[in-house]
């Protein structure tokens, strides 16, 4: 049984009360991290660090073990119990996050790629009876002229969806720096 599977094989043995234990229970602990952030580019949680977890998607070898090759990949995973009853953190969430602060010229097809690796793995992480909200949100950094990603690639990326657990997901966009409750508005 290859690592992940075996993990997540672990947390599901195990009585799990939240999503964020469950995904706790399923990574490797060197994945777990405590910031959203990546080349200069970054994302804040108003959130108690209990209720929430950040994975971050290039450690661990959690690509390696779900699809067996290196590709291109998504950045971080960000996922939430319900906390009280301020919107929107009054439900769980799922994030798939693409953080973009760096010199790359991506195209709409890298973002696509990136943001369906990062899917599939978290549909391998969790199933749908833990009833999550998934959004994929691309965090840019508009710092500096050149390393800015066009208002048109972050148009055309807003009308396009991808499917997790059956259902399309439109793709999102935060400024660096901003909340992630923001990119859930």
């Amino acid at each position: 049984m290859n690592g992940l599977k075996q993990l997540t094989a672990k947390a599901k043995a195990e009585t799990m009360a939240s999503v964020v234990n469950h995904i706790r229970a399923s990574v490797p602990r060197s994945s777990v991290v405590a910031k959203i952030e990546e080349e200069g580019c970054q994302a804040r949680v108003t959130l108690d660090k209990k209720d929430y977890i950040i994975v971050n998607l290039n450690d661990g070898g959690l690509y390696e073990t779900s699809k067996g090759k290196e590709g291109k990949k998504a950045d971080f995973l960000f996922a939430n119990d319900a906390a009280g009853n301020q919107t929107p953190w009054n439900k769980s969430h799922m994030m798939v996050l693409e953080l973009k602060g760096g010199e790359s010229r991506p195209t709409v097809n890298d973002f696509i790629s990136q943001f369906k690796a990062g899917v599939r793995l978290a549909e391998k992480l969790v199933s749908t009876e833990f009833g999550l909200t998934c959004h994929l949100v691309l965090v840019y950094t508009e710092n500096k002229t050149e390393d800015r990603i066009h208002p048109n690639i972050r148009r055309r990326l807003g009308k396009l969806s991808i499917k997790f657990h059956g259902k399309p997901v439109h793709i999102k966009t935060l400024e660096s720096g901003k909340d992630l409750s923001q990119a859930l508005s």
